[in-house]
């Protein structure tokens, strides 16, 4: 079992405490943020006092992951995860049942993780309030660096007493785990950058959008052209909640409007008008035009996110337009 009185897990116990404690009382906090804490809490817990609290730390994890990668909400039957943590707190560590319940648990939950993050990526790309898809990033990185560390920790558990207790082997593991649970707290922390607004469209019946949302998405379709006249696209930080206060409505009007009109959804109509104004300040920037301030002037604080979508939308690199465009006006 994993040795909780060893000093290796020691560090990385009072990061998870550190990171917690700080994305706690930050502004703004919301569930899925405190979901994670309260992993992230109790695996400190676990380590530096509590550590019948082990079988707990993956069920908080899966319901901060359920809630927010798949925008499902919470059932009491997801609580029935708690359940085998909540039997086993009397068993001790070394016992066989407790060491099954908690590499299976671990397993499972990692497992679903991936599965979920893959199932629903396309989805967290389009139906998050951001123009890229840095929700599916953060996320991918949280999964991953959440599975490094349960890796790395379950390979430590398994190394021979001698081994184990060298001190080369715990400066090397806890370097590991402390950079890998840093990670995972950063990108918690990261998690509040983002408008949490997942919009799940797929229980929205046609009746639900008929009546009084069509008399709506009519008179928001006037409004639309306000986005291109005003050229409020080119906005790093737009999104669809702050898009639809400037246009006084709701996400979900503006949302339905964007798809029956341009058959898109927020994130493709705004970086279709952004590629748009990029195209247009290389056709006169001629030889000497720099790609970084073309996508910084057309609303994208990062460069990664402008090639990406110039590629999806142009089917050619920034590089390879610029080329042709320049063979052509010769």
């Amino acid at each position: 079992m994993i040795a909780f009185d060893n000093i290796t897990f020691l560090i990385p116990a009072l990061v998870m405490l550190c990171w917690s404690i700080r994305i706690f009382f930050k502004e703004n906090v919301h569930n899925v943020q405190l979901l994670m804490v309260a992993a992230m809490f109790i695996s400190a817990l676990a380590v530096i006092c509590c550590p019948y609290l082990t079988l707990f730390i993956m069920p908080f994890y899966y319901m901060a992951l359920r809630v927010q990668i798949t925008s499902h909400k919470v059932s009491k039957w997801n609580y029935l995860i708690f359940l085998p943590a909540m039997i086993c707190t009397s068993l001790a560590q070394d016992s066989v049942i407790y060491e099954i319940i908690l590499y299976l648990q671990t397993l499972a939950i990692t497992a679903w993780s991936f599965f979920a993050l893959h199932k629903y990526r396309k989805a967290l790309a389009e139906y998050y309030d951001t123009t890229d898809d840095s929700p599916a990033e953060t996320f991918s990185q949280i999964v991953i660096f959440s599975a490094a560390t349960m890796a790395i920790t379950a390979i430590f558990t398994f190394l021979p007493d001698f081994i184990a207790e060298s001190i080369p082997v715990i400066v090397i593991f806890s370097t590991f785990i402390t950079l890998l649970v840093f990670m995972i707290g950063k990108y918690t922390y990261a998690l509040g950058t983002l408008a949490i607004t997942y919009e799940n469209t797929e229980n929205v019946t046609t009746d639900q959008r008929t009546t009084e949302d069509e008399t709506k998405s009519i008179i928001l379709h006037k409004e639309l052209q306000r986005i291109e006249d005003e050229k409020m696209y080119l906005d790093p930080m737009l999104s669809l909640v702050s898009l639809a206060e400037k246009l006084n409505t709701n996400r979900t009007y503006l949302s339905n409007s964007i798809h029956k009109y341009h058959n898109q959804n927020f994130a493709d109509f705004i970086n279709t008008l952004r590629i748009n104004h990029a195209i247009e300040l290389m056709k006169k920037g001629g030889h000497n035009v720099n790609i970084k301030d073309v996508a910084i002037s057309s609303g994208y604080n990062h460069l990664q996110s402008f090639y990406r979508n110039f590629a999806t939308i142009m089917q050619m690199t920034p590089k390879t337009w610029l080329a042709k465009h320049h063979a052509e006006a010769q």
